[in-house]
């Protein structure tokens, strides 16, 4: 009986993760990408982190990396609902504030208490590769790499609140330069606030890609 529940466990987490791990849609693109998800808990298969990336008709790239507060099935399965809704949502043609505003409707509707948020961070890259717009909803601002220089965060001070925190609130839509070569790195809180209990721990959930 525990064999057959721990199978059929194992199945619904795979059909969660096939939700949080999307196919990039990125034809005609020169930009390359790259991903890592790592749930934070141990012997976890499923975090509250999600991301997506794909381009539009015009030629624009739209990135987005995403972590629903908590961690388990229940914040998972809402990050594949905020994940698939952020991907028609942009191919729709929605974005910045429009998009993060719809988006945090999608949150409300769906969430099973008001307590839960997600944080969000968008960037839709020009077709030349040179610029892109960048919205915050209370998540990491990306880290930008170029060649021959120090790494360094995209401006963060423009940012808006958390998903799911204020029923009025605004995220701008800030334009920045990226240039000719660079890298782009997004990622979760994970990444920089885990801490380790000892050896075996883990921190929380991790996810990251770069183009």
């Amino acid at each position: 009986m525990k064999l057959a529940e721990s199978r059929l466990r194992a199945q619904e987490n795979a059909r969660l993760e096939r939700g949080l791990l999307p196919t990039p849609l990125l034809e005609g693109s020169d930009l390359r990408f790259a991903a890592h998800y790592r749930p934070g808990r141990s012997r976890a298969l499923l975090g509250g982190d999600f991301y997506d990336v794909v381009r539009t008709p015009d030629g624009t790239v739209h990135a987005m990396i995403g972590d629903v507060c908590g961690h388990g099935p229940d914040e998972a399965a809402l990050g594949v609902e905020l994940r698939i809704a952020w991907r028609a949502l942009t191919f729709a043609g929605l974005c910045g504030d429009e998009l993060l505003s719809t988006m945090q409707q999608v949150l409300e509707h769906e969430r099973e208490s008001e307590e839960i948020f997600a944080t969000l961070c968008t960037v839709d890259i020009a077709p030349d590769g040179r610029r892109a717009g960048l919205c915050l909803a209370g998540h990491p601002s990306p880290l930008i790499a170029r060649q021959g220089r120090t790494a360094r965060l995209l401006p963060y001070e423009d940012g808006g609140p958390a998903l799911g925190l204020l029923p009025r609130a605004r995220w701008p839509r800030r334009q920045v330069e990226l240039g000719g070569t660079w890298s782009l790195l997004m990622y979760t809180d994970g990444l920089i606030e885990g801490r380790s209990a000892g050896p075996g721990s883990r921190g929380s959930a991790r996810t990251g890609w770069s183009t």
